[in-house]
């Protein structure tokens, strides 16, 4: 496994840290083990897929345009699950 794939992958894995180690300190983040199983779905999707678009497309200006695309489409996707905007 590319070092590029550890960091890509251990970063996902800590965002899931912080939930976790915040639910020791505040009683406000009461996540329970679907909440978890969830967001890591969301997390490592994301993940992959930015993966996937480095592999497949060479051109730089591609690329992140599919990168926007791909966190926008998480970050309405997360949203519409906390607070529901539709």
């Amino acid at each position: 496994m590319s070092k590029r794939r550890i960091y890509l992958y251990g970063i996902t894995l800590s965002l899931l840290f912080i939930p976790f180690i915040s639910m020791f300190f505040s009683s406000e983040v009461n996540w329970d083990l679907e909440d978890f199983a969830l967001m890591g779905i969301l997390l490592f999707g994301v993940a992959l897929l930015f993966d996937l678009v480095f592999i497949t497309i060479k051109r730089k200006i591609t690329r992140i345009l599919f990168y926007v695309f791909i966190l926008l489409c998480f970050l309405t996707t997360w949203i519409q699950l906390a607070v529901g905007i539709f």
